[in-house]
């Protein structure tokens, strides 16, 4: 075995051995990468998320809608066309033209059904069973009835077109999962493979055709598979991009040490508050919140923990809030609430509530218990001007530092006149 050497420059040179075992791990490492991206690439194939189902739901509805209302005239034309060029035929003839006008009047029945039903179902969704039921009997009724129109052909050609456009037919118009799909092909050979043998007696030809329906099923299964796939990557791709756009508004809207809203969109919601009152001549109240003593508790016990108690005191207040109620982090440990609808009387016994809450809430740092308490200034919200919330805000502020004033752990009110 070759001996490690050190080249003139100084690099490491490997021997024939290291160099196959990198060659070999490296191998071993793309094919694990290979096989790891085709499972996930199966699992999301096999078991796509729920947004993607309900979507592929929705679009199958409005597919099944379009066909139907193209297939019912062309069936009926088929029906007329039949009807009209009736010629004098020999007795196999006959049978093949009252064959297909009945199969035809078949057709246009049941388009005439789903086309009620899908319409319905798109105008008032109720749940997952009856699209899915809707959208795999129109599958089935489409290759039973190019199976059954391809067996009557039988009686005067041995063509088999109706089959390979129905089989074609259901892959182009319908998003079809794999397990379905291959349910729906492997049925539909089933019955063409039996349909067939009934009504010709040519061994040839028989034969002929069921290999031609086997390629036609192969066919139609191999198109459903790769516009499956195209779905599944667009409809990813999509909810990737909405995803996206969610975490950037959430960016815009939400404080990400909290998780409640952010001083732009409260002031936001403020603003269609004041416009609302100005119409409804309603009472609203502002709540300026502070919390005691945090500068200690960051001292003492360092910053992390001041952020749990900050993450702690908002969902505190998020737990003793109204559903309608607008809490949002104003800077550092402020906090300020909108009460729409809400008089003065109504917004102190909020603010008593959360103070109580916030006075008696258990919070430890390392197994030690530390206290907490916030001073609140509240005050009617204003209503006219363009400096209505500025001006509401200052007299919030100015309760606020009231309270701190006369000991912390209360709420100080500023009756001052809304503007």
């Amino acid at each position: 075995m070759l001996q490690p050497r050190a080249p003139a420059c100084g690099r490491p040179v490997l021997t024939d051995d290291s160099e196959r075992e990198c060659s070999v791990r490296r191998l071993s490492q793309a094919v694990s990468a290979f096989f790891g991206d085709f499972v996930s690439w199966l699992r999301d194939v096999i078991r796509p998320r729920p947004e993607l189902r309900d979507g592929m739901l929705t679009a199958n509805l409005r597919r099944l809608a379009i066909i139907c209302a193209v297939g019912i005239p062309v069936s009926a034309a088929h029906v007329v066309l039949f009807w009209l060029d009736a010629p004098r035929a020999t007795p196999a003839q006959a049978d093949w033209r009252l064959g297909i006008i009945v199969a035809h009047c078949a057709m246009a029945a049941l388009e005439a059904v789903f086309l009620i039903a899908a319409y319905r179902m798109l105008r008032r969704p109720r749940g997952r069973l009856g699209p899915y039921v809707a959208q795999f009997s129109a599958i089935a009724a489409v290759v039973f009835f190019g199976a059954a129109i391809t067996a009557v052909d039988q009686l005067v050609t041995p063509n088999m077109t109706p089959f390979l456009v129905a089989a074609i037919l259901v892959a182009v118009v319908f998003i079809m999962h794999p397990l379905p799909a291959l349910t729906v092909y492997t049925g539909a050979f089933v019955l063409f493979y039996w349909a067939v043998g009934l009504v010709r007696t040519d061994e040839a030809v028989v034969l002929s055709n069921r290999v031609n329906g086997l390629t036609a099923v192969a066919l139609g299964f191999s198109l459903a598979m790769m516009l499956w796939t195209s779905y599944l990557r667009r409809a990813q791709q999509q909810l990737h991009i909405a995803d996206q756009q969610a975490r950037l508004q959430a960016l815009a809207t939400v404080d990400p040490l909290t998780g409640v809203l952010n001083r732009r969109r409260f002031e936001e919601a403020v603003a269609t508050e004041v416009a609302r009152l100005g119409r409804s001549h309603d009472e609203s109240c502002l709540l300026l919140m502070d919390m005691d003593h945090f500068k200690a508790i960051n001292d003492r016990f360092g910053h992390p923990v001041g952020d749990q108690v900050l993450r702690f005191v908002a969902a505190l207040l998020q737990q003793n809030l109204r559903r309608y109620d607008v809490l949002a982090r104003w800077g550092g440990e402020e906090f300020i609430m909108l009460f729409p609808g809400t008089s003065l009387a109504a917004g102190r016994e909020i603010a008593e509530k959360l103070r109580r809450a916030i006075e008696h809430a258990d919070f430890d740092a390392g197994g030690e218990p530390v206290g907490l308490s916030a001073s609140f200034g509240l005050v009617a919200l204003g209503t006219t001007g363009p400096g209505a919330f500025a001006e509401t805000y200052a007299r919030a502020d100015k309760a606020l530092y009231a309270a701190k004033d006369q000991g912390r752990n209360r709420v100080e009110i500023d009756h001052g006149a809304s503007i």
